[in-house]
């Protein structure tokens, strides 16, 4: 049995969601009715207050087998049932994207593997605490696929020319939540000045980042190291202070603020979006310049 992640095989996304679409509702209808789908798939959905400890965390798989798998929310935060859900548009939303990561569980095969999962997540194993990490962040990129299907989009500047253009309205059409957005645009955004940093909370620290071609590109002392904590007057640190939850959006001063050695345009403005992803946070950082910005865009 693996005990090492780094042997697992590398796993498209797109492509499981696409069977998974295939077997279920389709995608000839937008936005995606993500809360049919488990019952298609014969997954039982339980709203529970009991199973959760802290009210911080929305939603979780049971899998005792391939042909035995419970899905869990936090009926504290979204009420007892999807009719409930559906009538707050935050809620309804937030609820979508929990559940689609929960299916991400019970769909991608490692996860669902109900021994394998054993030995990766043991205790004694040094490797378990990185994949853990790393096994939420796949659930999460598989849940913003499945809400919203690369297929269905021909060109992501159709729906603006700046990240908070785009992730606004990919919202509207797929009713998703800002996190979902936010990671599909920030897999398709080459050409948009952005990175995206997975802050842990236990330890304050950013511990893994991905950058579009156009940050790389852009260079002029936009650079964050693994393992450096975030800016201290971020949304990050305000959601790690306890004093922000959810999901917030806020233009910085400068983009010193984050990136002290920053030597570009007088123009440029820096964009964050954080949300507080239970054990970590994500955070989207955005560039904008419009002394270059045309260089980029078309």
């Amino acid at each position: 049995m693996i005990s090492n992640p780094y042997f697992l095989p590398e796993r498209n996304p797109a492509n499981l969601v696409n069977q998974l679409l295939a077997n279920t509702v389709g995608t000839d209808t937008i936005p995606i009715d993500v809360f049919i789908i488990p019952e298609q798939m014969d997954y039982e959905v339980i709203f529970s207050s009991e199973d959760f400890q802290d009210d911080n965390e929305y939603g979780f798989s049971d899998i005792s087998s391939e042909d035995n798998k419970i899905i869990y929310l936090n009926a504290k935060f979204y009420g007892n049932s999807f009719e409930e859900v559906i009538q707050n548009d935050t809620k309804r939303r937030h609820c979508r994207f929990t559940l689609a990561h929960e299916l991400g569980h019970c769909t991608i095969p490692e996860h669902s593997n109900v021994e394998l999962q054993s030995a990766l997540l043991n205790e004694k194993n040094s490797h378990a605490k990185k994949y853990s990490f790393h096994k939420e962040y796949e659930a999460n990129v598989f849940a913003s696929e499945l809400l919203i299907p690369s297929s269905t989009i021909t060109n992501i500047y159709s729906f603006g020319k700046t990240f908070k253009d785009i992730i606004n309205n990919l919202s509207l059409k797929y009713d998703t939540s800002l996190i979902a957005s936010s990671l599909k645009a920030a897999s398709l955004m080459n050409d948009s000045i952005c990175i995206c940093l997975q802050i842990n909370k236990s330890s304050g620290k950013i511990i893994n980042l991905k950058y579009s071609n156009a940050f790389r590109e852009y260079g002029k002392g936009l650079f964050i190291a693994k393992n450096s904590y975030p800016y201290s007057g971020s949304l990050a640190n305000n959601i790690l202070k306890g004093r922000m939850s959810m999901c917030n959006h806020q233009l910085c001063s400068s983009p010193q603020d984050w990136f002290p050695n920053f030597i570009g345009s007088d123009e440029a403005e820096l964009h964050e979006w954080s949300f507080d992803m239970g054990e970590n946070i994500i955070t989207f950082l955005e560039l904008i310049d419009t002394s270059m910005y045309s260089l980029y865009i078309n």
